[in-house]
């Protein structure tokens, strides 16, 4: 079977399920440290399975799913909550999986303005953005000085690379304004 390369929520999208990773170690001269790491996101796996243009296999996408064309027709078909893995060059769901836990609102807008006291990420910029919500955002936002993560853990995307996870109820502020390309919330 041919490895793909996109996965595509079905009627709903998948959480913000992690996988933790153990802490990192770092030798020093008193021996070895422990040093924190933060935890691998969904995302994050799902783009190392992607890296560089590669195509991987469904089942290593969407662990549990099911390859069985009968399956698929089922799922696809139930109106249940799913997560289907699809070929984009011919558009075939080619893996599915009933989820359970699935929210369908990921991270949505808030506003006009945000209001972090209210739980809500925000970012301060020439407007004030809200969002609420789990997962991850991708899109543009210029002249960003600060954000606040409300109350859930998060993280912005600044130059391709994320920073580092903040903890909840944590204001950020930047040393100059940046441009935002994605949120991350957990």
């Amino acid at each position: 079977m041919k490895k793909l390369a996109s996965i595509v929520g079905g009627l709903a999208l998948l959480t913000g399920s992690s996988i933790v990773a153990a802490p990192a170690m770092a030798a020093s001269e008193g021996g070895i440290e422990q040093v924190a790491s933060a935890p691998v996101s969904e995302d994050d796996r799902i783009d190392a399975l992607l890296a560089d243009g590669a195509e991987a296999d469904p089942l290593e996408l969407v662990p549990g799913a099911t390859t069985d064309p009968a399956k698929i027709a089922k799922i696809d078909e139930s109106g249940a909550p799913a997560t289907v893995v699809v070929d984009p060059d011919n558009g075939e769901i080619v893996a599915a999986k009933v989820e359970s836990g699935i929210s369908a609102l990921k991270i949505t807008s808030v506003g006009p303005g945000c209001d972090a006291s209210a739980g809500h990420f925000c970012m301060r910029g020439a407007n004030s953005y809200g969002f609420r919500g789990t997962g991850t955002l991708n899109a543009t936002w210029k002249g960003i000085s600060w954000y606040h993560t409300g109350n859930k853990q998060g993280r912005v995307k600044i130059s391709g690379k994320w920073d580092g996870w903040q903890p909840k109820n944590r204001a950020v502020q930047l040393t100059k304004k940046v441009t935002v390309t994605g949120i991350s919330r957990e």
